[in-house]
Order: C-alpha cells, then structure tokens, then sequence
C-alpha cells in the first residue's frame, strides 16, 4: 500500500507500522504491506475509551492504478463497507447500498485512517510542481479508498526537513494537505513512505517508530509556559461519592512523583476515556488531569436526568480533588458542549477550590437553547441528541447517522414522536415536554444565578455553533456584572470549534483555524500555577474572526467602545436608517404545510449544504433589506431585531436570519437565527397565549457573528414563522406542546413605521 504510484511494475514487498497518537498519548495502530503482484492489505485500529474505530482494507494495484479493493470500517457513525470491482462503487452504510460506475485512471488515492494511502497523491502533487516550478500548491484529487468518493486534496510543497530517527538524520520531504476541509501536515520518506501526518486541530499523529517528535512542540516556542518534563501516570476507575452517595467514577492522569499539583476536570456523558487521552499532554507538564463519567452515565451510578444533576455533582468532584493527596487544593474546568455547561453549573455554586474554566461551546439554561429555544422546542436536535445518549452507554452510531423514522416528524402530539421517530419511548424526552417554562428546570437554570459564579472564564465559541447562544448570554452577563477576567474566542467555526476553515459552500482560508493549546496552558498556568505568563499582554480579550473580510480582529471588549452602535428600521421590503410613514405587512403561516425534506427522507438525494437561500425558502414570511451599500460594512453583535407585530392566533413563532445579498440577489445567511415563541415574550416562567389583533414587541436577538458586506451589497432581514423540522411548528393555539394537536392558521402582521418601529440593530466594525 505504500508508495503506491512509484511503486515498479512488479512491487517490491513493502510494509510499515504506524502508531497513532492523540495528545502524545497511544492510541492505536496502522500497519500496512503490499506485495511482489500488487496484493494490499492495511488495518487499523484507534481505542478512545468508549469510542472505537477499525478500518480494514485490501485489494489489488496494477502498473500505479487500483484494480480492485474492499474497504471494512466501523466509526462512531456506523459501520461501512467500501467495494471498488468492475469499474464501479458500491457502498453499504446504514443498511443501504448506493453505487456508482468509476474506474482508476491516476492512482491517486487517501484514507481517513490509513495514511500510507496518500503517498500516491503526494508524489503525484510533487510531478505536478516539478512541471511547474512557480507552483507550490496544486489539486490532487483523490479516491478515498475508505469512503468510496473522489475528494479534491490540495497539497503544498513545503521546505524538507532533516529529521534523527533512531540517532540517523534522515532527508524527509513536507507537505500541507487540505483533507476536504482538515488540515494535515504529512511527512515522505527517502523510500516515498508516509511517515507521519499530524492533524493538529484533530490532536491526531500516525506516526512511524522514531518520527513522533520530528514536528516541533508548538509549545516549546512559549518558554515561559509550563513545557513537558513530568514521567505520567494513570489510574483508571476511580470512584468518589457524591453528597447524596452516588459513585461516580474518574480517570486521572498525573506527574509520576510525590508532589502536590494543580488539577484540571473535565465532566462528560459521553465516555471518560475519549477525554483521558488529553492527558498526557497536561500531567506532563505538571497538572492532574481528572476526566469523569457524569451521574448515570457509563459506570458512573445514579439516574441519568440529562443537566439537571451537573451544578451540585460538579462541586462534589472539584472539592474532592481539592481533598485528595496529589492536589495542591487549585482545580480548574475544560470541556465543550455539555462538559462546557457543567462547568457553569458548578461555578454557580461557588465551589471554594474552582479557580478557572474553559467552557468551550456551551448551552446555556434549558429554555433558551436546548431543549427549547426561546421557548420553541428543538425538535430534530432533541431527537437526535436523545438516540445518542438514551442508554448508559452511548450510541456513537447515531453520530452521523440519520433518524430511524424521520418520516414521522410531522406526527401529533409530540409525546408520541420519540416512540415513532426511534423505536422507543425515552423518559427523560418525556419530561422535557412536560418541563415547558424555566421553574420545572431547577438545576439547568444557571444563566439566572452568574452573578454567583466569581471565576474567571475563557468563552470560545463560533458564529456556526449550535449552542453559540449560550456563549453570548454567559459572555454578556458576566460583562454587566463588570467581570474583568473574563476572555472570548469567536472564530467561523461549528459546534467542532477550531477544525473548519470553511462552512458549506464558504471558504474563509487556513487563518481561520488557530494554534489553541498554548493559549489554554497559558490560561491555566495563570490561574492555576499563579505563573506570569503574560496572559494580559498576550491574550486579547477578544479575538473575533470577520467573515466577508475572512480575517481575525481583536478588541478590549465586546462590544467595544470604538463600535458604535447603528438602527436600520423596518419599511415595506426595505431597510433604511430614517423611521419612515406608518405602514404594515402579513404573511401567512399554516403549521399543516410543513413537510419533512427530501434529504432527511432519503440521505442520498441531499443536496450539497450551502448558506445560499433558494427561491422556495423565500416564498416564506417577509424580506427586508438596505439599498447597496456605498462602502464595505463590517458589523458584529449585540444583533437585536424588535418586531411590532399583531397575529391572528393564541400563539405564533418568529424566527429572523441576517443576510447578505449580493448585486446578482443572490442571499446568503451570516449566521444562525434568532427566534422566539410568542407565548413566551412575557418570560419563561409561564406559557402565556396572544390576544389574536393585540400589538406585541418581539425582542428577537439573532446569533453572534463578524461579517463584512462588500459595496454594492445588500443587508438583508428574513422573518418568517417555521424552521422545521429543526423546530417545532407553532400550531397556533398556546396548547401544551406535550400533547397537542389541534392546528390553525396564523396570519401575521409586522407594523412599521412612526408609532410603530420596528428595528435592525448593531454594532459596526468598520466602513471602508
């Protein structure tokens, strides 16, 4: 398998063995062998805890082209099988078979988990550059041998380095590899074998016995920073009690010495060993790192409650390891998603020996994210979030998979969709439904106590993430509350923060993936260690990524003083900063159009994802948008959009996306939507229903994001009243969702102008 393309004619036998590493910790293996007629074999397995991954592949080469192969593998997403014979593809996932007619004509090949695959792109990409000189970097696209799809690669030459393996300098040869949106550095020996590739944002190295070190440490350029000199050790298993004697369990990586140290916690559903594996990379440089199973989860005890039980779990743990002969008494929080939401649960409490956390992609309380979203429940999102973690172990199969039944989403009530939707009735989705206002939520209700959480917090987050909403209310609370340890990093990124330098059809370049490690250290050596390490003058306070202008900007503050707040208002169809003459528009919205997309019906007719909206989406609702503009505009948030507006029913949604219209009017959105249900807007403390033909204010805060609309550009606001089946539909008659079925018409009215203002705010960056 290796060297493929350079291989002569009668492929001499080669084989290699890689390690792979996460973090510097083992955590599998790749081993690969061809033979003297052509004949592959590759296997490789990955261990993370709770998360496995194999992939087997074998097959045929003939003069540098595949002939033939079969490609097993088994993810979190599923399991796949992969056949290349007779000129075609067929490919089995899911428990479908899709093929396709295609046959080898460069030899160009990759693999997710197999390395030595993509030696035959590398070298194909240095003919490229041989031919033309001036040219670093070229396209190569490849057949993804474990996928069963061509990707485009594309590849940059960079300068060879002289590495020692095994006390020999060896000449290796450099290249950045684009996997489809992952960035990878990949070394090629003297014999064209891949030696190593290192995905930085992955924390992932394949790397050959000696070749582990021949990257250089990125911390090792910050010597201020606590660098890795600590021998680890591990201890798996370890059980604490909680103050209601429940066993959860901990794995803990530590200095192998006799020392006190500070530690740092990271609490999740998901599986305490696929966090173990960061490890190595802290307790080698002198901290305690303690990953634990929350409450019912894998082999931690207790009733799993999802959120409910983290804040007083949470401190239990943190004062137990302040409690434990290893720990100096300082303990600090990381962790993304729901290991970021514990992490406010907890310094709500005050936990004496909590000194700092990382919360990374957080939710925040229970009405105004997940399970609902200002009130509007989170439909899809729940259903798929509730098949994975339904048992005590999680089902990482449904990671990527598609819901079994997605057919039944339009089904009434929506306590019968679990049943429907999964195969099975879930209690604790049960009780979200019958949870509908913030007082059923005692314990995921923490936004309404931060005045109590005294920490200093590092917020990271993107203006593409799912929980984005929770940074901004943490990060803007903590603000009015004159909190000046507090730190953001706002990249274009999804809720998988800092590994995407694009997001569908747009592309923001490779500045928009960041070197976080030395930046976390730096965190924790400062408040944990008591280091100068020169946080402040180092750190911005806010590092905010501008799409449009695809660059980084940093502020003091966010919103910054030098970021004047600006009003467009409502008009009919128009966006202007004068309040123009009383006027009104209405749309119409019936809950029974709804229909589940074709996509979610059948995966292989789904379309290639794109922020651009098409001609049938905006038949929905209302538009609004500026003239072009005359310079370029760059805005940012606090986005607020307040509607005047009168409805028909007992209950309407609105949900209202920014966009940015070109001159040829095409729109594309900027970032996520803000939302609100109706019934909601006199607080989430109760469902309250409209009076059909009263005036209401829906204050409506779209989703953080930095953006430059180009002149000639267009600012755009869309309104409309569904977004489902990521949402719930309003059915219009303030029932309880729970049980609900009874739908009607919602005819809604937006009043603009004079006496009636409805607005656009922001902030802007600048004009130029």
């Amino acid at each position: 398998m290796l060297c493929l393309a350079a291989l002569a004619p009668l492929f001499a036998y080669a084989q290699q063995h890689l390690n792979i590493l996460v973090n510097g910790s083992k955590v599998g293996e790749a081993d690969y062998d061809i033979d003297a007629t052509g004949a592959f074999a590759a296997k490789s397995t990955l261990d993370l805890g709770s998360m496995k991954l194999t992939s087997k592949v074998s097959g045929h080469m003939k003069d540098g082209k595949l002939v033939d192969s079969i490609a097993e593998s088994s993810t979190p997403g599923g399991d796949a099988k992969v056949v290349y014979a007779n000129g075609r593809v067929d490919v089995t996932a899911q428990g479908k078979t899709n093929g396709a007619p295609w046959q080898d004509t460069t030899g160009c090949l990759a693999g997710n988990l197999c390395p030595a695959f993509m030696a035959s792109s590398l070298l194909e990409a240095e003919k490229q550059i041989r031919l033309s000189p001036a040219t670093k970097t070229v396209q190569v696209n490849a057949f993804l041998i474990d996928a069963g799809i061509v990707i485009p690669l594309k590849i940059t030459a960079l300068s060879p380095k002289t590495v020692l393996v095994k006390k020999s300098p060896i000449a290796a040869r450099r290249f950045n590899v684009d996997f489809a949106g992952v960035m990878a550095e990949v070394f090629l020996d003297p014999a064209d074998h891949v030696v190593l590739e290192d995905v930085p944002t992955q924390h992932i190295r394949f790397a050959a016995d000696g070749w582990e070190k021949a990257l250089d440490d990125p911390i090792a350029k910050y010597p201020e920073l606590s660098q890795a000199t600590y021998a680890t050790k591990t201890e798996k298993g370890v059980h604490m009690k909680t103050r209601d004697g429940v066993d959860l369990v901990c794995d803990i990586v530590r200095p192998d010495d006799d020392e006190k140290h500070p530690a740092i916690l990271v609490r999740t559903p998901y599986g305490r060993g696929s966090e173990t594996t960061n490890g190595e990379f802290y307790a080698s440089r002198g901290y305690a790192y303690v990953t634990q199973d929350c409450r019912g989860r894998e082999d931690s005890g207790g009733k799993w409650d999802p959120f409910v039980n983290e804040g007083p779990d949470g401190y239990d743990t943190i004062q137990w390891i302040a409690s434990q002969p290893w720990s100096d008494g300082k303990v600090g929080m990381i962790g993304g998603s729901y290991a970021g939401y514990v992490q406010w649960a907890a310094a709500v409490l005050d936990p004496p020996a909590l000194k700092c956390i990382v919360p990374e992609v957080s939710p925040p309380d229970a009405m105004r994210n997940i399970p609902y979203d200002n009130g509007v429940f989170c439909l899809n999102l729940n259903l798929w979030w509730a098949k994975i973690v339904a048992g005590r172990h999680t089902d990482f199969t449904s990671l990527k998979g598609t819901l079994p039944h997605p057919e039944e989403l339009t089904m009434l009530p929506l306590d019968k969709l679990d049943k429907a939707v999964l195969g099975e009735k879930l209690d604790f989705y049960q009780k979200w439904l019958a949870r509908p206002t913030i007082d059923d939520w005692k314990g995921f209700d923490f936004t309404y106590h931060l005045a109590d959480a005294k920490v200093p917090a590092l917020h990271i987050s993107g203006n593409w993430d799912g929980d984005e909403i929770g940074t901004h209310l943490n990060w803007a609370t903590m603000r009015a509350l004159h909190r000046n340890d507090q730190w953001i990093i706002f990249g274009p990124w999804v809720h998988a923060f800092n590994t995407n330098h694009s997001f569908a059809d747009q592309e923001y370049g490779p500045t928009a993936i960041i070197e976080l490690d030395s930046v976390l250290l730096r965190w924790f050596d400062t408040w944990l260690k008591g280091k100068d390490v020169g946080l402040a003058k180092k750190q911005p306070k806010v590092s905010l990524f501008v799409t449009g202008a695809n660059v980084w900007t940093t502020l003091p503050d966010w919103p910054a003083p030098s970021t004047p707040a600006r009003t467009l208002y409502l008009g009919k169809g128009s966006l202007t900063p004068t309040l123009g003459k009383p006027s009104s528009a209405t749309y119409r919205y019936d809950p029974k159009s709804d229909k589940v997309p074709k996509g979610m019906l059948d995966p292989t007719k789904k379309e290639a994802e794109t922020t651009k909206l098409s001609a049938e989406e905006l038949k929905e609702g209302l538009t609004f948008k500026t003239a072009p503009l005359k310079k370029s505009l760059a805005i940012t948030g606090p986005l607020d959009v307040k509607l005047r507006f009168k409805t028909s029913a007992k209950d309407t949604d609105f949900f209202v996306l920014v966009v940015d219209i070109s001159p040829n009017g095409d729109m594309q959105f900027v970032g996520l939507p803000g939302k609100v249900r109706g019934s909601y807007l006199g607080g989430m403390d109760k469902v309250r229903p409209l009076t059909p033909g009263k005036t209401y204010l829906a204050d409506i805060i779209p989703w953080d994001f930095a953006h430059e609309f180009k002149k000639g550009h267009r600012i755009g606001i869309l309104v409309r009243s569904s977004m489902f089946p990521t949402y719930s539909r309003n059915l219009g008659t303030a029932d309880p969702i729970k049980t609900a079925t009874r739908m009607v018409v919602q005819r809604n009215t937006i009043l603009m102008g004079k006496g009636a203002a409805s607005s656009f705010t922001f902030r802007v960056l600048w004009e130029k």
